[in-house]
């Protein structure tokens, strides 16, 4: 009861952060983090739906010109009917710019911290069906499908018409089967219009092959968990007004999950106060 007390209680306040919005900025891509930061007082809130009536809220907000905070709340289960599913704490952000591109500086440099994965989250003694029946998840293992980008160092640059483009190294504190101890990501992003901006990205780009029987008790099959490689992920964002984006993703082009791509819708509203 607690938790589903504490899920409802970080609902509120996220959507708190929605009504205080109005203006203009995104520091991420997609699944990657950005060199941007919010300016001092400017909030983010996004809703993001996923798969299996997911839903997960995030909020940022700029304490100061380059220290960005945030927190965000979400599960499975959200959207539609069935039991709701909520991830089992909030994922808290933190991310700094430690410098700013210039004309004597070719690109830009942020450091961070994000808790927050993202898909279904995995923990011990979960039961995970495969193929028809039931396996628990092993004591050691606690991780987002996506895991989380944990400490994180992403530079970035612009270049002309409107082309962004960043790289990234990472290490998750995710409880993950077969984990590197770091993993990197790249992405682009190119304005086509004042109000449609295109995305792509490919997250987690050498990632091992995790089968069911590396993380599930009692399962000795072959079945892939997840194949070796990174995932490729696009989008398209429009801008319907300064305040307001609508974005459409088309995640895991690459297919490291799933026979097919899955899709995500993301609400972004941006303000100050």
């Amino acid at each position: 009861m607690k938790k589903k007390e504490a899920g409802i209680g970080m609902v509120l306040y996220l959507l708190l952060f929605a009504s205080l919005a109005r203006g203009e900025i995104n520091p991420d891509l997609i699944d990657i983090p950005t060199v941007r930061v919010l300016e001092k007082y400017q909030i983010q809130t996004t809703f993001r739906f996923y798969g299996q009536g997911g839903l997960l809220l995030k909020g940022k907000v700029g304490l100061t010109d380059r220290l960005t905070i945030g927190a965000s709340y979400g599960g499975v289960g959200v959207v539609g009917d069935g039991e709701i599913s909520w991830n089992p704490r909030p994922g808290l952000s933190l991310r700094y710019r430690i410098s700013q591109e210039s004309e004597n500086l070719p690109f830009s440099l942020t450091l961070g911290y994000e808790g927050q994965g993202y898909g279904l989250y995995y923990q011990k003694r979960d039961e995970v069906q495969v193929n028809s029946d039931l396996y628990l998840v092993r004591d050691e293992y606690e991780f987002y499908r996506i895991n989380s980008k944990g400490f994180f160092l992403v530079m970035g640059k612009e270049i002309p018409r409107g082309i962004y483009v960043l790289g990234g190294i990472n290490h998750s504190l995710d409880a993950a089967p077969l984990k590197k101890p770091v993993s990197f990501f790249l992405g682009v992003e190119e304005q086509f219009t004042t109000r449609l901006v295109g995305k792509l990205e490919y997250n987690n780009i050498f990632h091992n092959e995790v089968k069911h029987a590396d993380f599930l008790e009692g399962y000795e099959g072959e079945e892939p968990f997840r194949k070796s490689g990174g995932e490729l992920n696009l989008g398209i964002s429009w801008y319907f007004s300064p305040s307001v984006s609508l974005e459409f993703d088309i995640r895991d082009l690459t297919r490291r999950f799933a026979p097919s791509p899955n899709r995500v819708f993301r609400i972004n509203y941006f303000g100050k106060f």
